[in-house]
């Protein structure tokens, strides 16, 4: 009975390492022409956009309408998001819109 146990926790684990490991992938980045220099923040946002439907190649660009900033990211196929981000040194996400 141990043994069957054993056994089962083993190959769950195994199981499990693969997933584990791919959630740390960084998301490919092929063009960044934003002014946001935090690497960390674009990750999230191209993290976000990917959630939504966008697929690596990412492109990011920074836009601004009515006087509010947003990320545009866009990729290998037809879905581009639209991230609302805050004022300042510390963006913030505010927002998604993808189509």
């Amino acid at each position: 009975m141990k043994k069957n146990i054993l056994a089962w926790v083993t190959v769950a684990m195994l199981t499990a390492v693969p997933f584990a490991s791919a959630k740390d992938k960084l998301p490919n980045i092929q063009t960044n022409t934003s002014n946001i220099t935090n690497n960390a923040f674009i990750n999230n946002v191209a993290t976000a956009a990917m959630g939504m439907g966008v697929k690596e190649p990412l492109s990011i660009s920074e836009t601004q309408t009515n006087g509010k900033r947003a990320l545009l990211v866009a990729g290998s196929n037809s879905t581009t998001c639209r991230i609302n981000i805050s004022e300042g040194n510390a963006p913030k996400m505010m927002g998604i819109s993808c189509k």
